[in-house]
C-alpha cells in the first residue's frame, strides 16, 4: 500500500497544474492530501491496477488511462448520436430520450454535475456488468433493431469508461447504463 501525502501533491502541483489526479488501486490519500485535492478542485480518478515500481511505468499507465477516456467518451457520444438518428425515423419520444443521454455524457465528461441527480445509494456500487444477450435475427431486421444494437454498443463503451474515471463519473455512467438497458428492453417490446 502506498500513501500519498499533501506535501507530495504540493510538489506536483507546483511543477504542473493538474486538473485530474489518477489514484491506483494500491494507493491511498492521506486526509491532508484528499483535502488538498478538494481545495484545488482536482478530480480524483480511481484507476484499475496497482502502482508500478518505477516512474516510467507510472507515466505509461496514466497515459493509457487518459487515452482510454479520450477515446471512449467520444465513441459513446457518437454511438448515441447514431442511435438518435435512427430513432428519429421511428419515434420522436425515443429520439428525445437518446438526445438527453448525449447531453448527460457531455456533462459527465466535463465533470459538470450541476443538474444531475447523482445518488450513490441508488446507483450500483460496482461496475455494471454487461449482459451479452443474443439478438434474434428477426429483431435485427425490425425498425428498432439498429437502435437496439447501437444502444448496446453505447452500454459497452460506458462500462469500459467506468474503469478510468472519477467516482462521481462512475456513478453517473452506471445510471446511464441502467437507463440504456431500460430503453433496450422497451424497444424490444415495441
Amino acid at each position: 500500500m502506498r500513501y500519498i501525502t499533501e506535501q507530495e501533491l504540493q510538489v506536483r502541483f507546483r511543477e504542473e497544474k493538474i486538473q485530474k489526479f489518477n489514484l491506483m488501486e494500491n494507493e491511498r490519500l492521506t486526509p491532508g492530501a484528499r483535502q488538498f485535492l478538494g481545495d484545488h478542485q482536482i478530480a480524483i480518478i480511481e484507476c484499475e491496477g496497482t502502482f508500478p515500481n518505477n516512474q516510467s511505468e507510472t507515466i505509461a499507465l496514466l497515459a493509457v488511462s487518459e487515452s482510454k477516456r479520450e477515446t471512449l467518451f467520444p465513441l459513446l457520444e457518437l454511438e448515441l448520436w447514431e442511435a438518435a438518428l435512427k430513432a428519429a425515423e421511428i419515434s420522436r419520444a425515443y429520439k428525445e430520450k437518446i438526445l438527453f443521454l448525449v447531453q448527460l455524457v457531455k456533462a459527465i465528461q466535463t465533470d459538470d454535475f450541476t443538474g444531475l441527480q447523482l445518488d450513490a445509494k441508488t446507483a450500483p456500487q460496482n461496475e455494471v456488468e454487461i449482459e451479452i444477450m443474443t439478438i434474434k435475427e428477426e429483431l435485427i431486421f425490425q425498425p428498432n433493431g439498429k437502435i437496439i444494437i447501437k444502444l448496446q454498443r453505447a452500454s459497452v463503451y460506458a462500462t469500459a469508461l467506468q474503469s478510468c474515471v472519477s467516482k462521481e463519473q462512475k456513478i453517473a455512467l452506471a445510471q446511464i447504463i441502467l437507463f440504456l438497458r431500460q430503453e433496450i428492453y422497451q424497444l424490444e417490446q415495441d
